[in-house]
């Protein structure tokens, strides 16, 4: 039986403004930002620990826009 993996990945996906940088900082860093810095695309790793085992979280951000 494989061994099983504890790396997730979530993509967050909007338009532009909507706040999804804004989320994923809150996740990842616990930060705020208060003024607003339009991104392409920001790629993060997060660890994090759930009932002793260790999860790996990326998150991908990226504007919709740009796929049209």
């Amino acid at each position: 039986m494989p061994e099983q993996s504890n790396d997730y990945r979530v993509v967050v996906f909007g338009a532009g403004g909507v706040g999804k940088s804004s989320l994923v900082l809150r996740f990842v860093k616990g930060t705020f930002r208060e003024s607003y810095i339009p991104t392409i695309e920001d790629t993060y790793r997060q660890f994090i620990i759930v009932h002793g085992l260790l999860f790996a979280v990326v998150t991908l951000s990226l504007d919709v826009s740009l796929l049209i």
